[in-house]
């Protein structure tokens, strides 16, 4: 290695390069570089002496092998250096990335950094402007990891002069982090309470170095703008007063050339006239006295304000308070940190309790939802009875109906919803919620008009979906069928028959050459806003609520969306009486009685 520095400086960078400690374990590395000077061997105005970079890889988990991959949650870089005696000063940490504060970029105190941080990488620099950084200062950086079990471990590292490895990289973090006292990894007997606990005085270590570094970042950013102020204020009283003393010495040069010239002019002959001469001297060296007395008053003046300039180079006894007030607020945080702990057994306090009532709320509900389900029952096994008769006589259901007229009794009823029951359509259809095990007869067809108030589900054919040929879904007021689509049933599930793709026939002529922004079963749902669309086929919502425009809506919830939609109970179904789509809030729109879903087999 050719070493180019001059004296203590390459003493220096030649110490840092074999005090590096590189952990390559899991990408761990923490390196100090040394800048070189320009060719006249002094610093250039804002040139750095070094460079400190700390980084972290962990291996990706998805291709890792471990069962238990880790997390980044922050990584710092700490200073100290040798005070009087030879020991060092506290550690003041100078920069930290964390999931909070994922990113830095800023320079203060002769110190820019810039980093950032992510789940499984993490790389923090710091740029040194500062010889006493370069020459005498150590850096630690930390780096902490958290686990899928909670459990936390920390990678150290430490570069600089006189490296102490019995002391360790990071002696005292001063504050709080002092008190925290982190270990490579938390014990697996280790109680849940501890980790969380543990995890909650991490976030909080964070919080508080972030404030702590911004707050040394203002003192020092404060201390800079002071000295760059004082030395402006310097170089300018220095240009005065050197600009007054040359003006004064023409001045009195000009006096003394035109008294000696007119001196010359009158020069006497006689002894009368020498006496005159001696007496012209004395003046002219009275003048001369005065003048230069007048000047070394300026001088004075211009110097005791240089001395009271030079009174503000001593920031340290003027910032003292600030650095007292610094000291008051790690003590209140300190005492933050206790009230922390306080309201955290207060909150799991207050969880038990909460967990405790949550569990009675829930039997009560249970109890309540079980006693609707009974009388939903008893009702139903009510209108059974009534409506299973005619005359006295039992009104047969045949399994297969001829719903077009055509002759052939071909199609099996699987589902029939029935509007204004206040059983919400799409539930019922993909799971049974709210359909009685027995329903009424008249529930199950959709032409006669016997009575019924529920939703008929055939689970048997829709749960076990196979062999399905075609698919009718038919709209029906009083009675009879108003609208029809037909679908292709074959490789298709219980779910996706209802789809554009899908359609073979329809009584409405446009509803393939149409564009559609729904057509699913699911629908549009917005509960909030009171869309609860099912079965929707739509066209677009261009015009909002004046004039969106479709062929069948299905209203599961009587929340209000658009004025075309109001109702005061649900389902309601709403479908285009024409030949072609219509808008909602047209005259062209209806609402029926009943949809019935039926199935033809291959």
């Amino acid at each position: 290695m050719a070493v180019t520095e001059m004296g203590g400086l390459a003493r220096t960078f030649l110490l840092l390069v074999f005090c590096q400690v590189y952990m390559h374990s899991h990408g761990f590395d923490f390196a100090i570089r040394s800048h070189s000077r320009d060719a006249r061997g002094t610093s250039k105005h804002h040139q750095s002496c070094g460079v400190l970079l700390c980084t972290e890889t962990l291996p990706d988990p998805s291709n890792s092998s471990s069962d238990n991959p880790r997390n980044l949650t922050s990584i710092s870089i700490s200073r100290t250096r040798p005070s009087v005696g030879g020991s060092h000063t506290r550690w003041q940490q100078l920069a930290s990335v964390t999931p909070r504060q994922p990113a830095l970029n800023r320079a203060s105190d002769g110190v820019r950094v810039t980093g950032q941080m992510s789940d499984h990488r993490g790389e923090l620099t710091l740029e040194l402007f500062k010889a006493h950084d370069c020459h005498e200062s150590q850096f630690s950086c930390v780096v902490v990891y958290v686990d899928s079990q909670g459990k936390t471990s920390v990678t150290k590292s430490i570069v600089g002069k006189e490296v102490d490895v019995q002391q360790g990289p990071n002696p005292q973090l001063g504050g709080i982090k002092a008190s925290m006292a982190f270990t490579d990894e938390v014990p697996d007997d280790q109680p849940n309470s501890a980790i969380t606990y543990a995890q909650v005085m991490n976030a909080f270590q964070s919080k508080f170095d972030s404030i702590q570094a911004r707050l040394g970042d203002s003192l020092r950013d404060m201390e800079n703008r002071l000295e760059d102020k004082v030395a402006d204020m310097r170089g300018s009283m220095d240009n005065r007063v050197n600009g007054l003393q040359n003006r004064l010495e023409d001045k009195l040069s000009e006096i003394h050339n035109r008294i000696i010239k007119g001196f010359g002019q009158t020069q006497p002959s006689n002894s009368d006239g020498a006496k005159d001469n001696v007496q012209l001297a004395l003046k002219i060296d009275e003048v001369e006295n005065k003048l230069g007395g007048k000047i070394d008053t300026c001088i004075n003046k211009v110097s005791s304000l240089e001395n009271s300039c030079r009174g503000k180079e001593n920031i340290s006894s003027q910032l003292a308070p600030v650095i007292r007030s610094m000291k008051s607020m790690a003590a209140n945080l300190s005492s933050y940190d206790e009230s922390v702990a306080k309201v955290e057994t207060i909150v799991d306090k207050w969880t038990v309790a909460t967990t405790a009532e949550d569990a009675t709320l829930t039997g009560l509900v249970s109890g309540v939802s079980s006693l609707y389900n009974l009388t939903l029952s008893l009702d139903s096994q009510v209108n059974s009875l009534t409506n299973s008769y005619a005359g006295g006589a039992l009104v047969p259901v045949e399994e297969f109906s001829d719903p077009f007229g055509t002759g052939k009794k071909e199609w099996k009823l699987v589902f029939r919803g029935t509007a204004y029951n206040n059983i919400q359509v799409y539930p019922a259809y993909l799971y049974g919620t709210g359909i009685p095990i027995e329903v009424e007869e008249g529930c199950k067809q959709v032409t006669r008009s016997l009575p019924c108030v529920n939703h008929y589900r055939n689970g048997e054919a829709l749960d076990n979906w196979g062999a399905i040929d075609e698919v009718l879904f038919a709209i029906y007021k009083d009675g009879q069928m108003v609208q029809n689509v037909v679908f292709n049933g074959k490789g298709s599930t219980y779910t996706n028959w209802f789809s554009a793709n899908r359609v073979i026939s329809s009584s409405w002529n446009d509803l393939n050459s149409q564009p559609h922004n729904y057509f699913s079963i699911k629908g549009h749902l917005n509960p909030s806003a009171g869309y609860t669309r099912r079965f929707h086929i739509n066209r677009d919502y261009d015009r909002g609520c004046d004039g969106f425009q479709g062929w069948l809506t299905v209203k599961d919830s009587v929340i209000s969306g658009c004025a075309a939609e109001n109702t005061v109970a649900m389902p309601m179904f709403q479908y285009a009486t024409g030949g072609t789509f219509a808008a909602w809030n047209g005259d062209r729109v209806d609402r029926a009685h009943a949809i019935g879903i039926f199935l033809k087999y291959e």
